[in-house]
């Protein structure tokens, strides 16, 4: 069942965002290192504004409040960076977004 085809406001498309995760790479690796702090941010509203409309459609099981949601995204973005870079396989970003996004099903009670 493809949830994105439906609306949910929980479905994250997993491959696009690794192939946008993969560019990340290749922009941090030009930057020596480092992440553009503008980018961050339009991760960062894009998160929160997505996880606002699912607290509209899904109870929200826990007291966590969306930016925090949303910076944890990010850090499950870099981590699956890191991993990447670290492993030579790209497969772990879209991994770490499928987890993610399962860890998000449970806190909204979207299972």
């Amino acid at each position: 069942h493809d949830r994105a085809a439906d609306g949910d406001p929980l479905a994250l498309p997993a491959r696009k965002l690794a192939r946008a995760a993969v560019q990340i790479v290749c922009q941090v690796q030009r930057l020596g290192g480092r992440l553009d702090p503008t980018g961050l941010l339009r991760w960062r509203q894009m998160m929160i504004e997505k996880l606002e409309r699912a607290g509209g459609a899904y109870p929200m099981r826990g007291d966590v409040p969306v930016e925090t949601l949303a910076d944890m995204f990010t850090a499950v973005i870099e981590g699956g960076i890191l991993l990447a870079l670290n492993f030579g396989d790209n497969r772990h970003i879209s991994e770490q977004v499928l987890a993610y996004r399962a860890f998000l099903r449970m806190v909204y009670g979207a299972e």
